[in-house]
């Protein structure tokens, strides 16, 4: 029996689909997940999902802290089977893919790699814009945060992206507008933000 990409995610999310009221009354639909857990494996309340177009994902990345591992998966659930957006500076985000052929009509989109940041370095060289491997086994790019709404709109226009989001109707109840807390960056995270802030200022 085949199963749609929706029941495969329900089914490996521990969810349901549900329906419920907005703060003006209506009805939407979503996914009541039943179980999460932090990056610690701590369980942590579970609270109604909708799917969104990709392009709502810029108001979210803003509210995220710069340096933290606070990622957004577009299509997946983690880093080896999704597009991650994660701030990295407060004007600079980093996006990653899975080097995967699943995921090669986002990386070789040469609209996307356009809307890549380049350091002068690379300019000056005259290499292309493109994505460049990533540990472990991703590509990444930087986006400068004046380009990350051209960026998202390619993806939700020309791939028809959406992605899993709180539902944001229940006004007051999620706080979406503070800051998601987030473990410290690890030592090795950390060494790599600090070279990722040193290409960038060579420029």
């Amino acid at each position: 029996m085949l199963l749609s990409a929706k029941n495969v995610f329900l089914k490996s999310a521990g969810g349901k689909l549900i329906k419920y009221s907005t703060a003006d009354g209506a009805i939407r639909s979503g996914i009541q997940v039943q179980k999460e857990v932090d990056n610690r494996g701590r369980e942590v309340k579970s609270e109604p999902k909708t799917r969104l177009s990709v392009r709502s994902l810029a108001d979210e990345l803003q509210q995220t802290r710069p340096g933290y591992n606070q990622y957004r998966y577009v299509e997946g659930t983690a880093l080896n089977n999704a597009i991650a957006f994660v701030r990295t500076r407060e004007d600079m985000y980093r996006v990653t893919m899975p080097k995967t052929t699943a995921f090669k009509p986002y990386y070789g989109d040469k609209q996307l790699a356009d809307l890549l940041f380049q350091d002068s370095y690379d300019r000056n060289r005259g290499l292309p814009k493109a994505f460049v491997a990533y540990p472990p086994n991703l590509l990444a790019g930087l986006i400068h945060a004046d380009d990350l709404p051209a960026f998202l709109g390619i993806l939700a226009d020309k791939h028809q992206m959406t992605y899993l989001a709180e539902a944001r109707q229940f006004a007051g109840f999620l706080q979406v507008d503070q800051p998601i807390p987030d473990r410290e960056p690890s030592e090795t995270e950390q060494m790599l933000l600090l070279l990722e802030q040193v290409q960038i200022e060579t420029l």
